[in-house]
Parts: structure tokens; sequence; C-alpha cells
């Protein structure tokens, strides 16, 4: 009976968690696989695909004109709305759409490091610049060198005077940057 009562309840937290994972909703930096079917041959190689959102949460579609958002939706609504997308541009009749989510491609951070009161990665927020991640992780340090703080994307560096701030000098920040803020 004991055995009985610890399967119903194993069974009852599995459905919960499938109901959960079939409710995942996309965000930006997720990535998704996307299926096409009843359609020619060469346009299901075309279309059919692993895809990923951007910081703004879109992504784009062969053959139709305009970004598609995505963000929010579950794999069921963003269906919904490419095989709607397609047949509104005239393009296929019944397609035939399937999408599968998956994770983040990158974590949708910022790194902030050096001379700060609490270096950290900083959520990444479409926006952000540079002085304001630095203020995101406390503030310079009375030791921070505001002169030469470093920007480091991708295999690029670039040196920024903080000292003042100007629209020139304060660059937008994307996911993934590092910010380091040197000692005096």
């Amino acid at each position: 009976m004991k055995s009985l009562k610890n399967l119903i309840l194993l069974l009852l937290a599995l459905s919960t968690c499938c109901i959960n994972a079939q409710e995942s909703r996309i965000g930006p930096g997720h990535t998704f696989t996307l299926r096409l079917a009843g359609v020619p041959a060469e346009d299901t190689a075309q279309v059919s695909s692993n895809y990923t959102l951007s910081s703004d949460g879109t992504f784009r579609l062969p053959y139709l004109d305009k970004a598609i958002t995505a963000a929010g939706m579950t794999a069921t609504e963003l269906q919904d709305k490419i095989v709607a997308l397609y047949k509104a541009a005239e393009i296929y009749t019944h397609p035939a759409v399937t999408v599968s989510l998956g994770v983040a491609t990158a974590e949708m951070v910022i790194s902030v490091g050096g001379e700060v009161r609490s270096p950290a990665e900083v959520p990444y927020r479409p926006g952000i610049n540079l002085f304001a991640a630095i203020n995101r992780a406390g503030g310079p340090t009375e030791f921070a060198n505001m002169r030469k703080v470093k920007l480091l994307r991708g295999k690029s560096e670039k040196d920024y005077d903080l000292r003042r701030v100007t629209q020139a000098n304060n660059p937008e920040l994307q996911a993934g940057d590092q910010v380091i803020v040197p000692g005096s």
C-alpha cells in the first residue's frame, strides 16, 4: 500500500513537471528548433533550422520580410504565429510547424569587476550603458581609476575615460561584455 502511494506521488510530480515544461516561455538569447512540413521539400530544408532570439526578443524567418517577435511565447503560441504569418503572406496555404524550445545560448549578464564596491554579474537589459553597469555593481571605490575603464567585448578591448560621462564615452553594453575598473 505504501509503495502504491509513493508511485502515485511520483506520477503526480512527473505530470506537474511535464506540464510546466510545456508551458516554458522563450526569451532573449534562447534557442529553439523549428521544423516545417506540408510545403515543397526545398522550402522545408530552407526554413527548418535552429533559431536564436536576439536581445530584443525577435528572430527572422526565410521568405518573411519582417522580424518576428517571440519573447514570452510558448512553443505552441509560436507555432501558431508562424503558421498564421506564412498564410497571411500567402507563401504557404497549409504549413505544419513544430517548435521545440531550447535553452539560453549565452547568459544575459555583464561582468563588472576591479575597483567597484560589489563586483558582480549585472543582469543585461537593453539600453544599459557602461556607467550604469558600474553603478549596478555598487559604483567605483575610492581607489578606482575612472580614466581607464576597460570594456572587453569578444576579442576587442577598449578603454574609456569616465571622469566626465558623456554620450560619446559611455557606450551601450551587450550581453557577455566584461567591464574592468582598474585601481589607481
